[in-house]
């Protein structure tokens, strides 16, 4: 019968050695190095993973924004040239007129 909730409370001797081994390397400088260097690069990762987000959602703003301008010179310029044309129309200039005017 198991008597604990632990691994360690198993009463199998090859369980009792592997994990006094896996204890001893643990405790080891080198061990400690390479789990620390092996979060700094889980961490780095992560960082320049969201830089890379960040950078994207930028550069999508400005190219949205950028375009978002350019569509709305284009619409102001339409609308001022339309209500030229209703003002000319509207003075009693004839359609052949503006045409030739506009060299439609």
């Amino acid at each position: 019968m198991i008597k604990g909730c632990c691994i360690e409370d198993l009463e199998v001797d090859e369980m009792q050695e592997a994990i006094s081994a896996y204890k001893a390397v643990t405790v080891t400088p080198e061990f400690q190095e390479v789990a620390r260097l092996r979060e700094l690069a889980r961490l780095n990762e992560a960082s320049a993973l969201a830089h890379a987000k960040r950078e994207g959602m930028q550069e999508g703003l400005q190219t949205g924004l950028q375009k978002g301008r350019q569509e709305g010179r284009q619409e102001g310029r339409q609308e001022a040239l339309k209500e030229v044309i209703d003002s000319l129309k509207n003075s009693g200039i004839s359609d052949d007129v503006l045409k030739r005017i506009l060299k439609l």
